[in-house]
């Protein structure tokens, strides 16, 4: 698209203010004094316009899913003339089967998205004005309306910077192919911490044939850098729809998440895949940080077993 057919070029992520700044639409808004003379930006509802085509091969899988990874923060999405929903969070990813939408040439998806104060009103914060703390200058106008939207608070003005309310694609959009088999998610936490780690997971695969089973590898490996940290593989009987599949994974000598200041912060990278005749399907790969949270009272109990009490 471009500027004369009333779109602006962008790439994503996409901050509204960008494009806006490239065209000379609106000057720097962290800059002196602008954010005032942009504040017109965060009243506007705005359009992203994707244009694209299909491989032939896509159309004969049995599932097609669209993520866009955050939308922020209030959006409505639209693919070919159908709306697939509402969005109402940036921290959580927009995610819909597509396939009976789509089709091989000029697909159309358009996204609304707007900052999000609109949705809300005097009314909604009654109950909350005398809980709310909100800075006031000339450059820094608090919103109070802000907590109700799930969004980075910061752009509706703090003690440290400007009110610069921004909406967008603020990461990526793309759309992933199965057949027969989905690995949906890959839930993992840190089991126990001794001479070894104890991750366990929690697999969620998805069985598309609507009453049939299916015999299944499933697949786990954890990776520190290239290095290979550990793997293990299971057999499965999956059903139909969605299955629920538990692996524990046994890792030696870890390196150890720790807080800022107090040690390291290795993150491992976690590969799960399931794989069923031919057909082999991976999830993607995802980082994580081996560690445990452990509220320790010893030494409370120590005090309180050391008090007398007199008479």
């Amino acid at each position: 698209m471009n500027r004369e057919d009333g779109w602006l070029n962008a790439d994503l992520p996409c901050d509204i203010h960008v494009p806006l700044i490239e065209n000379g639409i609106i000057k720097e808004p962290l800059e002196a004094g602008n954010c005032l003379s942009c504040e017109w930006v965060e009243e506007k509802s705005w359009w992203l316009k994707k244009v694209f085509d299909l491989d032939d091969n896509l159309l004969n899988v049995d599932n097609l899913k669209l993520t866009l990874e955050s939308l922020d923060s209030e959006a409505d999405v639209f693919l070919n003339g159908f709306r697939l929903g509402h969005h109402r969070s940036s921290f959580y990813p927009f995610t819909r089967e597509v396939k009976r939408f789509l089709r091989l040439k000029e697909n159309i998806l358009l996204v609304r998205v707007s900052s999000g104060l609109e949705y809300y009103s005097e009314l909604d914060l009654a109950s909350l004005n005398k809980n709310l703390f909100l800075t006031k200058t000339p450059y820094n106008r608090g919103d109070a309306r802000r907590v109700f939207v799930r969004k980075p608070q910061y752009v509706y003005g703090w003690d440290w910077g400007p009110r610069v309310a921004t909406c967008g694609i603020m990461k990526g959009v793309y759309i992933e192919s199965f057949s027969k088999l989905a690995v949906r998610a890959v839930h993992v936490f840190t089991k126990s911490i001794e001479d070894d780690a104890v991750l366990s997971f929690q697999i969620e695969i998805e069985n598309f044939h609507v009453f049939s089973t299916a015999d299944g590898t499933v697949k786990l490996e954890v990776f520190l850098g290239d290095e290979k940290a550990a793997g293990v593989e299971q057999e499965e009987l999956l059903r139909s729809g969605i299955n629920y599949v538990h692996m524990d994974v046994s890792i030696s000598n870890p390196g150890l998440w720790w807080p800022n200041g107090m040690g390291g912060q290795p993150l491992y990278t976690i590969k799960a895949s399931v794989q069923s005749g031919q057909v082999n399907t991976q999830y993607k790969p995802f980082k994580y940080g081996i560690r445990m949270l452990r509220l320790n009272q010893d030494y409370v109990r120590g005090l309180c077993m050391g008090i007398r009490l007199k008479r």
